[in-house]
């Protein structure tokens, strides 16, 4: 190879391919169109993921250090990472703990922003997927599940369910799977407004295990059962924030963006 520039993206990962192609592989896409003098590696956290789709599938997906390793044997002695997640969360702390530990062996590293790192990307993330529910009646209300995190970055979920209101799109809901707001307090807001039909719809990167499972599932313990034990009329939408064009293009612009470690 003589290339010595790279781009590195780091996504979570996910075992369902389908949306893999949508999400992750879109981004990836539109980076090697922004960057045509820099090819673009993938790399993905999740060492569960990873392992699940050798044993399934045979597909080698490197870790985030093994993917560093390919690029000093290439030659790459530039390398700008942007990661796909939304938060500054568990796993964007992990990847520059991993990131520090070669800044010696490259030139420079960059690290772009996940999704939602200032007031400006929740402003521009509420109009995104408002304005893509320009169908929404007032008699129906879309309820949103996003993953949560045990870190301060939580904040960042009641704030947008906030701003949902405030920009103009009162039926848009927004909950956690695993942190606050949880599912009570999205019962409890569905119970006072009393739509006639409650879209639900993961607002994750990708609609893998979470929005197939914990939101759409038959089990009794997904929000599609909650939602439908309540007596409303429920549809389910797997549409990973990924697949949006304007989601896109905000960690396009934070990979112009990025800043050196």
């Amino acid at each position: 190879m003589n290339h010595t520039e790279a781009v590195l993206a780091v996504s979570f990962g996910t075992s369902y391919l389908e949306t893999c192609e949508k999400t992750i592989k879109a981004v990836e896409q539109d980076l090697a169109a922004a960057f045509p003098e820099a090819p673009v590696y993938r790399a993905w956290t999740s060492g569960f993921i990873r392992k699940k789709l050798r044993n399934r599938d045979g597909i080698e997906i490197p870790s985030p250090a093994d993917a560093l390793e390919k690029l000093l044997a290439e030659g790459v002695r530039d390398v700008l990472v942007q990661p796909t997640f939304l938060l500054q969360g568990i796993e964007f702390e992990e990847l520059k703990e991993t990131l520090r530990a070669y800044l010696t062996r490259f030139d420079r590293i960059r690290l772009g922003r996940p999704l939602l790192s200032e007031d400006r990307d929740l402003d521009r993330i509420t109009d995104a997927v408002g304005a893509s529910f320009p169908q929404l009646g007032q008699d129906e209300a879309l309820v949103l599940m996003g993953h949560g995190t045990k870190l301060g970055a939580n904040q960042v979920y009641r704030r947008l369910a906030g701003l949902f209101q405030e920009r103009g799109y009162g039926n848009i809901l927004l909950g956690t799977v695993e942190a606050s707001p949880g599912l009570s307090e999205i019962l409890g807001e569905l119970d006072k407004r009393k739509p006639e039909k409650v879209l639900l719809a993961p607002f994750l990167f990708v609609a893998g295990d979470h929005a197939v499972n914990d939101l759409a599932g038959d089990g009794p313990d997904s929000w599609k059962t909650a939602v439908v034990s309540r007596g409303y009329r429920a549809e389910c939408l797997t549409k990973g924030l990924g697949e949006y064009p304007a989601v896109r293009r905000m960690y396009l612009e934070h990979a112009a963006e990025a800043v050196p470690l």
